[in-house]
């Protein structure tokens, strides 16, 4: 007869420990619930990330390679008024007139309605 008391005292106590355990559970979902909610709410008021990367697909290729060719000859240009003078004035509108036509030339060079 004592081994069957022991054992429903045990029993009694693993039962006491679960039902411990489980509560502690429940107050540490709902603890996490609350803070998921106030968290979600305080993120709905701040504006929302963009993605970060840059577009893939044949027409952003193209895109790329034709901006990329346009700052090349800018480039090449700015290098070839620096080569040939040496006034200070003259490459100072050079590197200018280049960043005002840089748009004006792409507006103009590449059709980009597609």
């Amino acid at each position: 007869m004592a081994a069957k008391g022991e054992r429903a005292r045990r029993r009694a106590l693993l039962e006491a420990e679960r039902a411990r355990a489980a509560q502690e559970r429940e107050l540490r979902d709902a603890r996490s619930r609350r803070r998921r909610v106030l968290a979600d709410r305080w993120r709905a008021r701040l504006p929302r990330r963009t993605r970060i990367g840059r577009p893939t697909g044949r027409l952003a290729r193209r895109r790329r390679m034709q901006s990329l060719g346009l700052l090349a000859a800018l480039v090449l240009a700015q290098g070839a008024v620096w080569l040939s003078t040496d006034d200070w004035l003259v490459r100072a509108g050079a590197l200018l007139l280049a960043i005002v036509a840089a748009p004006v030339l792409a507006a103009l060079l590449f059709d980009r309605r597609h």
